[in-house]
């Protein structure tokens, strides 16, 4: 075997040079023609490996497989260790690159436990070549959602990759070395190791100029910004991408095309979404990559025909999956098709749609697929919303709605998985995942004061500025930004919800994905129903929204409890817009002609708010018009006395002037 040859070829292939494959085929003709069946064979491994390095390009696979088949019949004699190793990473790439071949087959076994004890003996540092065969062997134990193994190969790289080491591994290699890290990390689970490779990762692309390393850490980002729906960063995100298009070879644009295609969806812009996939797949001609393969990308593809409300292609496209998604995949497969059935015919209000969509639930749950509908969340939540009203798979629903952080259709709905649930409308109630939360000993009142802030403050961003004011307004208060950043981690601690309070745009705000609050459902339902109002839209679809609205107002914003200045300011701010909601409810329903209901109303309004003068007035005047003279009195009675007692003050000449036309007297009005 001609080994200067080979090593010559290994050295192309893992400095990423676009000539290794050709001449890896070249070394593969010089073997046959000298008649080494082990160099045929050693380098037949190298065309796998430099397949399976970045599943990019494809061309000549079918090749490679026979030709690395022969070199196994052959059963040549291999020598050099370093060769019996390359051997052992094409076993390992096999199970990845076509079905003939299984994880868990003997040979592949085999070589797994060759390149780990391999790994494990290094002494010094890594080579390219062992980062290219831990690779492999990461993504052998990922596919078999074997994190154990994964952890342990990424615990013996990373001592083989100490600063400092006599022969490094290349910054390129090593870059890619912490993004495989993070990229597993990320999908087991890992946040903090993922974050910590990622960090890795990005310093060397920057430090060494690496733009194929950037394209790929760009593409996990928009990923992320996706995730984090943060439309600012992904499209400065997005932007880069394309602007780096144009050093990154075809096969490996595929990541940031469908990644591309995945913002796309999420932002609803569906048609941008098909021409992202349109290309990736073309692309995917170009390379050659195997049909099966592709099989995300045509899901994708469904998922925006979906959007876009074509659903006979989007469940024709899964169709066209069934003869390449076998095993495991196959039920994932049909459990998809189960559900883009059911969405069409939701989306349609077909008489069949419930059940098809409680099927489809109970397919996905017996898989212990929560992913169902991923890109698209504004109908995994409707689907997730029939499925609970219907008590269908409710223990899965619950737990995919709490971890994909779905918000519902209508976000003031209270009956809802939320992760955290806060009631601020009186005495302050707290739910965690459905449960109450409970405080033992002294209640930690500067956290549960920054809560109300930001509860009271609702959608909005709460100004750091506001809240250090709020909380410590005396100059002896100390470093108020100090005392903040505390009362923000203890509270988080309390709260014990990941980004439930979040920090943006230099303000404070509790997620609306993960966090339902009565403050923000009242104040969303009272805008409904003046909308509502103003259109003279149906009165009875009015008083509906209305109706929720003030149900949700249980008493002044945290009750009796003591705030400060600007607390008491959104307080009254709070207790007036509900004054208000109850009078414009009342006068619609008098209106109407229903004047014991909008008695009703007005009497609940003042139970929840004895101070609300106004809503006195507009009862007495519904007492007038009922004749009850005697209750109007007693209304002004009870209206005087408690203005005198907690405000000291009287009612006013309006209010006095309907007490006196209930006693007989001219309205004088």
């Amino acid at each position: 075997m001609d080994v200067a040859l080979v090593d010559a070829c290994f050295v192309r292939l893992l400095a990423d040079d676009n000539g290794a494959r050709a001449a890896l085929h070249a070394c593969h003709a010089a073997g046959v023609q000298a008649g080494s069946a082990a160099q045929q064979w050693v380098a037949a491994s190298g065309l796998l490996m430099g397949i399976a390095a970045d599943f990019a390009d494809f061309r000549d696979l079918a090749v490679a497989t026979s030709h690395f088949a022969q070199g196994c019949a052959s059963a040549a004699a291999i020598e050099r260790p370093c060769d019996r190793l390359r051997i052992a990473g094409a076993w390992l790439a096999l199970p990845s690159l076509g079905h003939g071949v299984g994880h868990g087959d003997p040979p592949v076994s085999a070589a797994r436990d060759e390149v780990f004890a391999a790994l494990r003996q290094r002494i010094g540092a890594a080579t390219d070549e062992d980062l290219l065969l831990a690779k492999l062997l990461v993504d052998h134990a990922a596919l078999q959602n074997d994190a154990k193994a994964v952890e342990r190969v990424a615990a013996i790289v990373q001592a083989l990759l100490q600063p400092g080491s006599p022969s490094a591994a290349s910054p390129a290699w090593q870059g890619r070395w912490w993004l495989v890290v993070a990229q597993n990390a990320d999908y087991f689970g890992q946040p903090a190791a993922a974050r910590a490779a990622w960090a890795r990762a990005q310093q060397l692309a920057d430090q060494h100029a690496l733009p194929r390393l950037r394209f790929e850490l760009l593409c996990d980002e928009l990923q992320r910004a996706l995730r984090a729906e943060d439309s600012a960063h992904g499209e400065r995100v997005y932007a880069q991408l394309e602007q780096l298009r144009a050093d990154v070879l075809p096969g490996r644009l595929r990541n940031g095309l469908r990644a591309q295609a995945a913002w796309h969806i999420w932002r609803g812009e569906y048609r941008q979404a098909l021409s992202r996939i349109d290309l990736l797949l073309a692309v995917c001609e170009d390379v050659q990559v195997p049909a099966r393969d592709r099989g995300s990308y045509a899901v994708q593809r469904a998922y925006a025909l979906t959007g876009l409300g074509e659903h006979e292609a989007a469940i024709a496209e899964l169709h066209g999956l069934r003869p390449l998604q076998l095993a495991g995949q196959g039920d994932v497969l049909e459990a998809l098709i189960a559900m883009a059935c059911s969405v069409q015919a939701l989306d349609a209000g077909l008489p069949t749609a419930r059940a098809l969509m409680a099927d489809a639930l109970r397919r996905s749950q017996a898989l212990g697929f929560n992913r169902f509908l991923l890109p698209l969340p504004l109908w995994a939540a409707r689907v997730a919303e029939v499925g609970l009203d219907d008590g269908v798979a409710t223990e899965f629903i619950t737990a995919a709605v709490r971890a994909r952080r779905l918000r519902p259709p209508d976000p003031t709905r209270e009956h809802w998985p939320w992760r955290l649930q806060v009631q601020a409308f009186g005495e302050l109630q707290l739910r965690r995942d459905g449960e109450a939360l409970r405080f033992f000993g002294k209640l930690p009142k500067k956290p549960l004061e920054l809560l109300a802030l930001l509860v009271a403050h609702g959608a909005k961003p709460l100004p750091l500025a506001v809240a250090q004011q709020a909380l410590w307004p005396l100059p002896e208060a100390g470093d108020a930004k100090a005392s903040l950043e505390a009362a923000l981690s203890r509270l988080r601690k309390l709260l014990d919800v990941p980004d439930a309070v979040q920090l943006a745009d230099g303000g404070l705000r509790l997620d609306p994905r993960v966090v339902w609050t009565d403050v923000a459902a009242f104040e969303t339902l009272a805008q409904r129903w003046l909308a509502l109002h103003t259109q003279q839209a149906e009165p009875v679809a009015a008083a509906g929204v209305a109706q929720r609205a003030l149900a949700l107002y249980r008493g002044a914003l945290l009750g009796s409890e003591p705030l400060s200045a600007p607390g008491r300011l959104l307080r009254e701010q709070l207790a007036r817009r509900h004054a208000g909601l109850v009078i414009g409810h009342g006068r619609d329903l008098e209106a109407r002609g229903l004047w014991s209901a909008a008695a009703e109303v007005y009497e609940q309004g003042i139970a929840r708010d004895l101070l609300a003068e106004p809503v006195y007035r507009a009862l007495m005047r519904v007492q007038l018009q009922l004749g009850e003279r005697a209750e109007v009195l007693r209304t002004f009675a009870r209206c005087r006395d408690l203005l005198a007692s907690v405000l000291g003050v009287a009612p006013t000449q309006e209010t006095c002037a309907l007490r006196e036309a209930a006693a007989g007297r001219s309205l004088g009005l």
